[in-house]
């Protein structure tokens, strides 16, 4: 949703799946049918449960003829906050579609506040004891803690408030912002220490965004956003930009790379996004500035890096000449023609891959033993290799990326055949609360793909 607000006009309403041609972009079309997996998330007294997940791995192939039982958990705080803050955030969005989706943006916003009403009633962090109660169902226990959950709470009202202008939300935020003590995560506050980090409470990060954006918001406050965020573009983008702290011009801290490290990447460049969209460069220069340390960054994934890998799946088609081909998902797991550069098909194109490991446990060299930026092998396999640690792709990744490319990426329009996403829905938040069983993703008629999800 926040690429979409990015650009909207980089999504088109003709990508092939059945709501194409009814006046709304596809991508929305696409949220809403996981919006509408969320609706049923919520219990009557605004609840919600913290996630879909199985006494198994899940497995089949094509998805579809996956049978195995899916099982609804209990609800918790957390997952409540987070479904608050999505919601009232997707009713700004299809307001704007009430004629397509009569009335759909008032169920999302009343939703939404039944949330945060819910939420009224649990001050603190529930179940206090940080599970969903269904910790043995696969594959992990979707836990929190009592930080984690204020942040997320704090988002909510952010959100709450810029789609209502309530006050109750605004003094909400205004009253746990600088909370630090209680917000923090390992020790590490955006406003407290003056900058944004990229993968540190993240959910704040957003928060502090959107409400300098929002009518009606204390000065003072956007004042020390605006403060802190341009700190840390200084200090680290900016910075080691000018500096050339990387010979490969999109510089990330050494510790970030880690199993997921691509959507590091792709959260470094979203810190520019956030100067860019809080204006806070003191120039146009500057800021023309933030959007090309920006593409540096979409460089990276395209093929400028170490091993001058395209860590998008086969995007041959599409002028990848080192292409990932093997990555560690359920879909195209090791031995179907759906793996690798050998196999019938090969992996559907443009999955984000998630990138060079240092820290990678299993058995196998490389990565294994290997400098921190060449830590990678395009392989699919199962324990000991652990492939997983360093292919294995992942919403969360994938999200992201599509806001730097459709942010940064100017030459033409936004096309989902090209960046790819086979499985896109909400923003990162739902990844870290539900295991999705969703049935949606876009139709690529471009892409060597043989099958395709029923409706």
């Amino acid at each position: 949703m926040k690429a979409y607000e990015y650009n909207p006009a980089r999504f088109r309403d003709d990508y092939n799946i059945p709501e194409s041609g009814n006046g709304v972009p596809d991508i929305l079309d696409e949220i809403k049918y996981e919006l509408d997996w969320m609706l049923k998330m919520q219990f009557a007294d605004g609840s919600v449960a913290n996630r879909v997940a199985q006494d198994d791995y899940p497995h089949g192939t094509p998805p579809q003829d996956d049978t195995i039982t899916r099982y609804y958990t209990g609800p918790t705080s957390w997952a409540t906050a987070t479904f608050a803050g999505i919601l009232a955030h997707a009713s700004r969005i299809f307001q704007n579609f009430d004629a397509q989706y009569p009335g759909y943006y008032q169920t999302l916003l009343s939703a939404s506040t039944n949330a945060w009403n819910y939420l009224e009633t649990k001050p603190s962090m529930y179940p206090a004891d940080v599970t969903d109660k269904a910790c043995d169902l696969f594959s992990v226990c979707a836990t929190s803690d009592a930080n984690d959950d204020k942040r997320r709470r704090v988002l909510a009202a952010a959100e709450l408030f810029r789609t209502t202008g309530g006050a109750k939300y605004h003094t909400y935020f205004t009253n746990n912002y600088d909370d630090y003590a209680g917000t923090a995560q390992a020790g590490f506050h955006p406003l407290e220490d003056n900058f944004f980090d990229a993968i540190a409470a993240v959910d704040l990060n957003r928060a502090f965004i959107l409400y300098a954006r929002t009518p009606g918001a204390r000065s003072d406050i956007v004042a020390e956003i605006k403060s802190a965020l341009k700190n840390g573009l200084d200090w680290l983008q900016e910075g080691s930009y000018n500096n050339d702290e990387d010979a490969y011009r999109s510089y990330m801290w050494d510790g970030h790379y880690v199993w997921g490290s691509c959507r590091n990447k792709a959260c470094w460049a979203n810190i520019l996004i956030y100067g860019i969209e809080l204006n806070v460069a003191t120039s146009i220069e500057e800021e023309n500035l933030y959007r090309e340390i920006g593409e540096e960054y979409l460089h990276y994934f395209h093929g400028r890096n170490p091993l001058s890998w395209v860590y998008l799946t086969h995007m041959t088609n599409f002028g990848g000449d080192k292409c990932v081909m093997e990555i560690y998902h359920n879909w195209f797991y090791d031995g179907t023609d759906y793996d690798g550069a050998g196999s019938l098909y090969g992996p559907a194109c443009g999955f984000l891959a998630g990138g060079p490991n240092p820290a990678y446990t299993g058995n196998v060299s490389p990565p294994k033993g290997e400098p921190i930026q060449k830590a990678y092998r395009d392989w699919n396999t199962v324990w000991p290799e652990d492939s997983w640690e360093v292919t294995e792709p992942s919403i969360d990744y994938q999200a992201r990326a599509v806001c730097c490319d459709t942010r940064f990426q100017h030459t033409s329009p936004f096309d989902f055949s090209t960046f790819h996403l086979i499985f896109y829905s909400l923003v990162k938040d739902l990844l870290n609360l539900f295991f999705i069983c969703s049935k949606s993703f876009l139709c690529l008629t471009q892409c060597p793909y043989p099958f395709q999800i029923e409706y």
